[in-house]
């Protein structure tokens, strides 16, 4: 009986997962595609399999590998220097 339980428990937790992790992905791709931040909604999917990541820390690691990679770029640099 005990593990009839348990199983229940994990069946209604798991489709309350599920009914939010849907209404998630709903908004983030209905958002409007003109404005639309593809490393955040990448990351925003990532924190949906894993809620302990932070969004906007690892946008701002992006951004600061961002900013290292431009210093290092020369001035006018063409498309051969940035590869």
């Amino acid at each position: 009986m005990r593990i009839f339980c348990a199983f229940f428990v994990v069946c209604l937790y798991a489709t309350n997962a599920l009914a939010d992790i849907r209404s998630d992905m709903r908004d983030l791709f209905t958002r409007d595609m003109d404005t639309l931040d593809f490393t955040r909604v990448k990351i925003e999917v990532d924190r949906m399999i894993d809620p302990s990541i932070d969004v906007d820390t690892q946008l701002a690691q992006i951004d600061q590998m961002v900013a290292t990679i431009r210093t290092m770029l020369p001035p006018n640099a063409t498309s051969w220097d940035k590869l």
